[in-house]
């Protein structure tokens, strides 16, 4: 951690850092471009007040002329100590340099402490709509900072970082009104400490939608859709970035390329992410190596996802195994799936997996937890197999329903294969009818729909019955869905008591 009160510039210095007064994190020398100004000056002999905190996944940096500890860091990076440093003990301590220059550093005083601030955030209504107010909760059950959950703060923020909200005065409850579709992370914290964090998602991608319809309570009315031709889709590769794959790396790039055109057919409705592995680093004493890497979140931007393939490089691996079913499981579960979407994932590689199931002082995940993840999560996973065995590779795609392809084969018959089982994720199974409010429906019928045998374009129709009561107007939608949970179509609901949809009729 650098607090940098010389300006560092060209030529002598391979970077311009010509900033005489930042903070930045310097990792294996370097800091990159993660570095932050500071307005007030280090160095004109006023008491500065510095927190520095690591959680095992983010070092958090505050800075101020009090001792009051601000609610949001000056500075912050997602950090593996661990991976780094190749073991969970180090050092911890200061030094400081000046070169031909003189400066004096004093560190007035000091101390290092395991921070515990451990809760639980709840919140009601369990269903958050759009528009709708919700109220967030906060519960401390272990602290050893002496406060309670009365000096909770509040902040949401989108996925992209963008702060929304952030309160400005303690309280154990808080009441909010979502606006838009997203992903966002509500945090409650103690003086800067996170006891808490939850993510809620609403509907992130657009379904097509249809006029609402006005219905009374106890009505029964029948409601048609017609099968669009794509839904919305999610699709992550994995690539094996071990030596071995260096015969296969080349032809991979160019088969990616072409995939990700052949679905142009589907227009803006497809979204990419890429992530890789080798090997875990210390396991067989690889620097450099990893079990897991992300290099593109989902996205819509096509040639933001092609330029991070053509960079995509080799690193060691050890052995011939590599890290696959560790890379999948936190693929699954790292990436921001959207709500609604098809979800897939290829899998490129020429080796066969470590298995924790078997290998017990492997440090990765195994086979049994790879696949209820992705199962849980309705993914299906293709392989895109390289010059070596496809024996796990065949075995891990048909558990999800999906197949494994030589990467070898001509081009054209593996994007003929992956258009045809693409299409046959939402063109082969059953469809299905979902309130996101079940409350007020009775029944649907038929509960699913054979759609094996049709094609976009073709009408169905469901018979939905809506519950009786003395209850206010409600709103809310129908999502006519795949049994891989991609939404189709939506049909808005507004839902009226005796009185008023007789005035409405009126």
């Amino acid at each position: 951690m650098e607090f940098d009160t010389w300006a560092n510039t060209p030529p002598h210095w391979r970077k311009d850092y010509g900033d005489d007064n930042h903070i930045a994190i310097n990792t294996l020398g370097d800091f990159g471009d993660n570095k932050v100004s500071v307005a007030s000056s280090f160095k004109d002999g006023s008491i500065w007040y510095a927190w520095i905190d690591y959680n095992g996944n983010q070092l958090e940096v505050r800075t101020n002329q009090t001792d009051e500890r601000p609610n949001e860091p000056k500075l912050s990076q997602p950090l593996n100590l661990a991976e780094i440093l190749g073991g969970t003990e180090a050092f911890i301590g200061f030094t400081s340099t000046t070169g031909g220059a003189f400066a004096n550093h004093d560190i007035l005083s000091w101390k290092f402490e395991q921070i515990v601030t451990r809760g639980d955030i709840s919140y009601s209504p369990t269903k958050i709509k759009i528009g709708q107010p919700v109220t967030f909760i906060a519960s401390v059950t272990e602290t050893n900072i002496g406060n309670s959950s009365a000096d909770t703060r509040w902040t949401i923020k989108k996925l992209s970082g963008e702060t929304l909200y952030v309160s400005d005065e303690p309280a154990d409850a808080l009441t909010y009104i979502f606006t838009s579709s997203g992903t966002y992370l509500v945090t409650a914290d103690i003086q800067g400490y996170p006891i808490a964090q939850n993510t809620i998602t609403l509907l992130e991608i657009e379904v097509p939608e249809k006029p609402p319809i006005v219905v009374r309570a106890g009505e029964t009315v029948k409601i048609k859709f017609r099968l669009p031709k794509i839904a919305s889709a999610d699709i992550a590769f994995v690539v094996d970035q071990s030596s071995s794959y260096k015969d296969d790396i080349a032809t991979f790039k160019a088969k990616a390329n072409e995939l990700v055109k052949a679905f142009d057919q589907f227009g803006e409705s497809v979204y990419y992410a890429l992530t890789g592995f080798s090997d875990f680093p210390r396991f067989y004493d690889r620097t450099g190596d990893f079990a897991y890497r992300l290099h593109q979140a989902l996205t819509g931007d096509k040639e933001k996802f092609i330029k991070q393939i053509k960079a995509l490089t080799l690193y060691h691996g050890g052995d011939t195994p590599e890290s696959q079913l560790e890379a999948i499981y936190q693929t699954v579960n790292k990436l921001q799936w959207r709500t609604g979407s098809l979800r897939i994932i290829f899998l490129a590689t020429d080796a066969n997996f470590h298995n924790r199931d078997w290998e017990y002082y492997y440090p990765g995940h195994g086979y049994t937890d790879t696949v209820y993840a992705l199962l849980n999560n309705k993914i299906t996973l293709y392989g895109l197999a390289g010059s070596g065995k496809m024996d796990d590779l065949t075995k891990l795609s048909k558990a999800t329903g999906g197949n494994a392809y030589p990467l070898s084969a001509n081009s054209r018959e593996i994007v003929s294969h992956i258009n045809k089982a693409f299409a046959a994720l939402q063109t082969s199974g059953e469809l299905v009818l979902k309130a996101d409010n079940s409350d007020y429906v009775e029944s649907i019928t038929p509960e699913k729909i054979d759609i094996g045998k049709m094609s976009a374009g073709d009408e169905v129709q469901l018979t939905v019955t809506f519950k009786e009561g003395a209850f206010e107007n409600v709103k809310f939608s129908l999502f006519l869905q795949t049994d891989k949970e991609a939404f189709l179509e939506k049909q808005p609901v507004i839902l009226m008591n005796d009185r008023d949809f007789d005035s409405v009729k009126k």
